[in-house]
């Protein structure tokens, strides 16, 4: 019997089988180096996309940021922030044509153009804080049972419940004033006219003091007659026929001492400019038309200041007060 070999025969190989192999061995690392090739391209790329999505967001939030101030301000403009330090800034309107025909008959008191003025540097604080506490010692003998309270200390008009009383048949002069109020009013009366004229462009010579001048305080509290709304937009050459130049005088801080209270002029142009008010920050402005304005609602705490208001006709001028 013949014997079968223990060696297994191998299968002849498929050449067709051999070169799949061998391309296959090939294109794995090609394959590898394009992906890697692909991977470094967008690599750069990828960093320049997240560079410009992260320009984007910040455009994006900016652009935001800018929205949501202008519609909370509902096109509002701040002229005078309480946090700025202005030495002296003016901006021109245009005279309106009732106060031109007016002002004409008053040479050197025309202004060379109409408009607004605002400076922190004329009265000092220690100005300021006088006629502040003279204002309150005032107060002190009356105020409105609405938010407003007035005191004229060249009348002695004085608010009290819902009519005025004439503060001298309260109490005398000479009890209420000290010579430093006397001095210090009359040197301020004297530098607002000054800025005036200044600002302006008229002769000082042509302004006179004119009635009426008064301290106010503001609060809070809801309008007990109908001169308590001091916030309704108004013109003081209609309400006041006498003035010509309207100045104010703050006598303590928006947003430190009282919240609400800030000076709006009502553009023509469906918008507001923003004055807030601040210790010794001194404004002014031409009395007709062109600057049409109201005091915003005070929300909380007190606000003070002084109202000193010029005319250009001798015939409505009045003296500083007398503290007869």
């Amino acid at each position: 019997m013949g014997t079968r070999s223990s060696q297994r025969v191998s299968k002849p190989t498929n050449p067709k089988k051999v070169k799949k192999k061998e391309r296959n061995a090939v294109e794995v690392p090609s394959r590898l180096v394009r992906m890697k090739k692909f991977i470094e391209m967008h690599k750069g790329a990828q960093k320049i996309t997240l560079i410009l999505m992260a320009v984007f967001g910040l455009q994006c939030a900016y652009l935001l940021k800018l929205f949501k101030l202008f519609e909370e301000s509902n096109n509002d403009l701040t002229w005078a922030s309480s946090n700025d330090i202005i030495p002296t800034k003016q901006a021109v309107v245009p005279c309106s044509s009732s106060y031109l025909e007016d002002i004409q008959a008053f040479s050197g008191c025309i202004p060379a153009q109409c408009g607004r003025v605002v400076a922190d540097n004329v009265i000092t604080s220690a100005e300021a804080e006088i006629l502040l506490n003279l204002a309150k010692r005032g107060f002190a003998y009356g105020e409105s049972d609405g938010g407003a309270s007035i005191l004229d200390f060249h009348s002695g008009a004085l608010s009290k419940g819902k009519k005025f009383v004439n503060i001298y048949s309260l109490i005398k002069a000479s009890e209420l004033f000290h010579e430093e109020d006397i001095t210090t009013y009359r040197s301020v009366r004297r530098k607002i006219q000054n800025l005036l004229a200044s600002a302006f462009n008229i002769s000082e010579s042509a302004l006179y003091l004119t009635h009426p001048t008064f301290f106010s305080f503001l609060t809070n509290k809801d309008a007990a007659t109908v001169h308590d709304e001091y916030w309704h937009t108004h013109v003081d050459k209609e309400t006041y026929k006498s003035f010509h130049y309207t100045s104010l005088l703050y006598l303590n801080n928006y947003g430190k001492d009282f919240t609400g209270g800030r000076f709006i002029f009502d553009e023509l142009a469906n918008y507001s400019t923003i004055l807030e008010p601040k210790k010794a920050r001194l404004s002014g402005f031409t009395s007709g038309w062109e600057n049409p304005h109201h005091v915003e609602r005070v929300t909380g705490g007190s606000r003070y200041a002084a109202t000193i208001s010029f005319t250009c006709n001798p015939k409505n001028a009045i003296k500083d007060p007398g503290f007869r």
